[in-house]
């Protein structure tokens, strides 16, 4: 038996696949248990899901995520195209298509690390966002910020710190953020211990209240509360998140997807 969406033919199990995970809001419980699962078939499944949702970019996105939680190791073929345009184009010789993607789009595009890019271990995902947060538009390096957070690799650190320092405040507050993500990736003495912690002492007296907010936040998550009280004069606009970090009453973080419980 077979049902059709998009120009993909898909079996029964891959249209039930599909329609739970097309569910708004998402079961949870269900998607856990696509990740826990041992069926031999599941990933074969996963992947024709991902091929047949072209215009469901968010069911394409956590049957991806839910292939990269079952195996991070896995072959990266099942990524779809526009995740690798810049690589995709240049094997097929379009030279001019190549440059004018990378200029505009980087690689990967910020919407890899919603298909589970960062988690992938098969790709250079540490390089590929290095490079991106190196990118002239604002947008490719905010989206660096947000893929480096979701790696769950302190050696993530390192271009995060110098997304602390950029231009644009949406990136520094997007940097800050991702080191409160990434020290549950080692030990917070670890990330006290880095470079990138007088980074985010610094951007206590950012001039743009969000960053601010988003550095004591990850200073607090932390433990690091020395450092809050001995610049507290710098967060007076923010007296009561203060007391709020303070008082170990942080609101957690956004989900990067279903099963995301960061903190």
């Amino acid at each position: 038996m077979t049902d059709a969406f998009g120009n993909e033919p898909l079996s029964a199990d891959a249209a039930a696949i599909f329609a739970e995970l097309r569910r708004d809001p998402v079961d949870s419980e269900y998607v856990r248990g696509l990740v826990a699962s041992d069926s031999l078939t599941l990933d074969i499944s996963l992947v024709a899901v991902i091929r047949a949702a072209a215009r469901h970019h968010e069911t394409a996105a956590l049957a991806s995520r839910v292939l990269v939680e079952r195996n991070p190791h896995r072959d990266p073929e099942f990524l779809p195209d526009f995740i690798r345009p810049v690589t995709l184009a240049r094997a097929r010789g379009a030279k001019w298509v190549a440059l004018f993607t990378e200029f505009f789009l980087g690689e990967p595009p910020p919407t890899a690390r919603q298909f589970g890019y960062s988690r992938l271990r098969s790709v250079d995902a540490l390089g590929d966002y290095t490079r991106m947060a190196k990118h002239r538009f604002a947008s490719l390096r905010l989206g660096a910020m947000l893929g480096l957070a979701d790696m769950a690799d302190l050696m993530a650190l390192d271009p995060v710190a110098g997304g602390l320092t950029d231009r644009s405040p949406r990136v520094r507050e997007a940097a800050a953020d991702a080191v409160r993500r990434l020290r549950h990736a080692g030990s917070a003495d670890d990330v006290l211990a880095h470079p990138v912690h007088p980074l985010l002492v610094k951007a206590l007296g950012d001039r743009q209240a969000k960053v601010r907010v988003a550095a004591a936040r990850a200073l607090g998550s932390l433990g690091d509360h020395n450092s809050l009280r001995e610049h507290s004069h710098s967060l007076r606009g923010e007296q009561a998140e203060l007391d709020q970090i303070l008082n170990n009453q942080i609101p957690p973080l956004d989900k990067i997807w279903q099963l995301d419980d960061t903190t």
